[in-house]
C-alpha cells in the first residue's frame, strides 16, 4: 500500500486558495511599484479618513452661520488653509465635515443604479416569447 504525502496532496479548495494568494501577492507587488497607483491609494485613504473621521475632526460649532470663526471671504492663512466662505466658515472644515454627505449621496446613487438599471439591462438580454420579425 502506497503512503500518501499530505504536503503534496491537497484538495481543490486549498489549491484554489493557493492560486488566489499567489495572484494577490503578484498584484500587490506590481501595484507597489506603480508610483501613480501609490499616489492614488494615498489620496483615496485621505478621503476615506475624512469621511469616517470628519465629524470627530471638525467641531459642529465651527460650521455655524450665526457664529462663524472668521470673516467672510478671508484669504488662505495658517488658521484657514483654504480661506473662508461668504459667511466666514472655513472651507477646509466644510469639505471635511460634508464629505460624509457626499459619500452617502454617492452610495445612494450606486444602490439606485443596482436596483433599477441592472435588472432592466439583464432583462433586456433575455429571449422574448415571440421571435422578432
Amino acid at each position: 500500500m502506497a503512503t500518501v504525502d499530505t504536503k503534496t496532496t491537497s484538495s481543490a479548495r486549498s489549491m484554489r486558495w493557493v492560486r488566489r494568494r499567489r495572484a494577490l501577492r503578484g498584484f500587490v507587488t506590481t501595484y507597489r511599484k506603480s508610483t501613480m497607483g501609490m499616489i492614488g491609494l494615498a489620496i483615496m485613504i485621505i478621503f476615506i479618513g475624512m469621511a469616517l473621521f470628519g465629524p470627530l475632526l471638525v467641531d459642529k460649532a465651527r460650521l455655524s452661520v450665526s457664529t462663524p470663526p472668521g470673516t467672510p471671504f478671508q484669504p488662505p492663512s495658517a488658521e484657514f488653509p483654504l480661506g473662508t466662505d461668504n459667511w466666514g466658515r472655513s472651507v477646509l472644515d466644510l469639505i471635511i465635515r460634508c464629505w460624509r454627505l457626499i459619500r452617502s449621496t454617492r452610495m445612494a446613487t450606486s444602490i439606485t443604479h443596482l436596483v433599477i438599471f441592472v435588472p432592466r439591462e439583464r432583462a433586456g438580454g433575455l429571449p422574448t416569447s415571440r421571435p422578432l420579425r
